[in-house]
């Protein structure tokens, strides 16, 4: 990514900055933390309020943060390999970080540590490549809206 930026100059004091730096005094070192910081697993594990619930073969979520008065919820999924979710689109805004895995919704292939977004109007059906299972985080601001019959009967169930 780097590569492909256009250079751009320095400002013409930044050497001379840089050089003046080299004279001021060390800083102190900063006091010792008292535990290490939480892992991401730790702190999520933190914020469930729930189990992992099957929503479909090879599916199941964690609810960690129910839907809120601007209609916005954050859940953990996690999908087996070579697994799809239904078509659905979005009524709203819905952010993606992948966690482990990999998953590709015909618009994207998202792994560990990729964000992906999608707003009112998108349409998409994810699914889990051959590998690990795909666990993601994910937020939406308002319900799905799936595509065909399935979809619409077991959205009121799993509340997305």
């Amino acid at each position: 990514m780097l590569d492909d930026l256009t250079p751009a100059p320095l400002a013409t004091e930044s050497f001379t900055r840089l050089m003046a730096r080299l004279d001021e005094p060390v800083p102190p070192p900063r006091p010792a933390m008292a535990s290490p910081p939480a892992s991401p697993a730790g702190i999520l594990s933190a914020l469930a309020i729930g189990r992992w619930r099957w929503t479909g073969p090879g599916i199941a979520m964690m609810p960690l943060m129910p839907r809120d008065e601007s209609n916005t919820r954050l859940d953990l999924i996690r999908v087996a390999p070579n697994t799809g979710l239904l078509e659905h689109g979005h009524g709203g805004f819905e952010s993606t970080v992948v966690l482990q895995g990999t998953f590709d919704d015909g618009a994207g292939r998202y792994g560990p540590g990729d964000f992906g977004e999608a707003n009112s109007g998108f349409d998409h059906r994810p699914a889990a490549v051959p590998g690990p299972e795909c666990v993601c985080l994910i937020a939406t601001t308002a319900h799905l809206k799936p595509h065909g019959l399935l979809g619409r009967l077991i959205r009121p169930l799993i509340g997305m």
